[in-house]
């Protein structure tokens, strides 16, 4: 009898036994495959993509790129506030002033008077001064390629006063007033950084319009008159900005047109970037 009762109990404690190290096993492997899902989540809002399966360290959503402040890499959410998504363009308001050499201006107009029309013709000859002074505005629109190469366009309008003894020719008085000169054209240049310094080196090449208007008398009738010519402009120009802040710089530039020597144009700039230091390594 004591035999067959060892046995029975033997074969009661193995089984007993079998199904707790089973369970073992299982809570093991359940742990472990908790603890891989836990280190492998990372937030997509994070890394802005998700990370590789068995990876453990997530990604920033921006990545500078070089030294300069603000050029940087995004993804996803990050990419949303990054003004690499704009091309690096330059705005540019510069008032100034040009020196003028008008002595051998010829320009011509009509002037109309009792519903009559007369040819005027006038120009440099009939002022006291051929050397003008005028100041002005211009408005420039860049954009860089190259990291260090840049084209655009601008615009101007600069004007002065001027004076001269009254003339008469046909039935007409006449009397200079003032000087009107709108520009328009396109720049190229190279920008070379020097720290927080640009050193342009440009060349403008447009068309520039000199308005003369003058008081014309016939008997009690006066009218103002305008008399134009187009002239063509070559502009070699140096310039330097400052960048004062990152996405903003102050400068000042000078040039002179080489189609009508002694011309020359200098202005003070104040300068938009859409990219911080126009993105130029420094």
């Amino acid at each position: 009898m004591r035999a067959p009762l060892a046995g029975s109990l033997a074969l009661a404690l193995l089984a007993a036994a079998a199904p707790a190290s089973a369970g073992c096993g299982d809570d093991s492997s359940s742990d472990d495959r908790s603890s891989d899902t836990s280190n492998d989540y990372v937030p997509t809002y994070y890394d802005g993509g998700g990370s590789d399966a068995g990876s453990s360290i997530a990604e920033p959503a921006c990545v500078e790129v070089s030294d300069t402040l603000g050029e940087s890499r995004c993804r996803r959410f990050g990419d949303g506030w990054s003004r690499d998504r704009l091309p690096p363009l330059r705005i540019t308001l510069a008032p100034g002033g040009m020196h003028l050499r008008v002595g051998g201006l010829e320009v011509a107009g009509t002037a109309v008077h009792d519903e009559q029309r007369f040819g005027v013709a006038t120009g440099g000859r009939d002022l006291r001064d051929t050397d003008l002074i005028a100041g002005g505005l211009s408005l420039r629109l860049d954009v860089g390629f190259f990291d260090y190469l840049f084209a655009g366009v601008e615009v101007g309008l600069f004007g002065t006063d001027v004076s001269g003894p009254t003339r008469r020719e046909r039935d007409l008085a006449i009397r200079p007033l003032n000087l009107l000169v709108p520009s328009g054209g396109a720049v190229v240049g190279v920008a070379i950084p020097i720290d927080a310094v640009t050193l342009r080196l440009e060349v403008y090449a447009g068309m520039r319009v000199v308005a003369l208007r003058s008081e014309t008398r016939r008997g009690d009738c006066v009218e103002s008159t305008w008399a134009s010519t187009v002239i063509g402009v070559v502009e070699p120009r140096a310039a330097l900005e400052v960048f004062v802040l990152p996405y903003l710089g102050l400068g000042a530039m000078v040039g002179t047109n080489v189609l009508e020597p002694g011309e020359v144009h200098g202005a003070l700039t104040l300068s938009v970037h859409t990219r911080a230091y126009d993105s130029q390594p420094r």
